[in-house]
């Protein structure tokens, strides 16, 4: 299932949901779009750790074609999951609002981490890569995108490794249970 890329060695796979969500704050009478992400799990993770099991955390943040972060976006980070190179998060977190990312190409930049030590905070090790485009008119309100990443073993600022799973499923005809699955699943 692992192979070698272009960009270079796959070292583990990633799996996300991204999704456009309407949400009504009391007292305002337009709806809020947000852009969610859900860091679901990985597999495969490259061992960085002397013990032979990794403590991996995923961060995020929205950026350009070069990995630049947009301005104003946050770096969102997951918890941290001990002994694991198998770990499952299944946290969701907001990335942005909708009318605060342009409408041409935008990427989220997703790198996975070692926590090397609980009694050094940063102390991590980089474990793998990815980048996801995030073309405004690929995502539809409500609707969850179920993606498995490939996690390459360097950075590299070309190079978008994301692919959108409903595509496939889409074509075959049996997206209709998978999506609304992963609609209620991120929400």
């Amino acid at each position: 299932m692992l192979s070698k890329t272009s960009e270079g060695n796959v070292v583990g796979e990633l799996r996300i949901m991204l999704m456009l969500k309407e949400e009504k704050k009391r007292g305002e009478q337009e709806p809020e779009e947000q852009l969610r992400v859900r860091i679901v799990e990985a597999f495969n993770l490259r061992n960085s750790d002397h013990s032979g099991v990794g403590d991996p955390y995923v961060e995020c943040v929205l950026c350009d074609d070069y990995g630049k972060p947009l301005p104003g976006a946050k770096q969102l980070k997951t918890r941290t999951i001990d002994s694991t190179l198998r770990p499952y998060w299944n946290e969701v977190m907001v990335l942005g609002r909708g009318k605060d990312f342009p409408v041409g190409s935008v990427c989220l930049r997703i790198r996975v981490k070692d926590q090397v030590s609980k009694f050094a905070p940063g102390s991590a090790k980089f474990s793998g890569y990815a980048k996801v485009a995030l073309w405004r008119r690929g995502l539809s309100r409500d609707h969850a995108r179920d993606m498995w990443l490939p996690l390459e073993s360097r950075h590299k600022s070309s190079g978008i490794v994301g692919s959108l799973t409903n595509s496939v499923l889409e074509s075959e005809g049996i997206v209709g249970s998978l999506t609304n699955q992963a609609k209620d699943s991120i929400q």
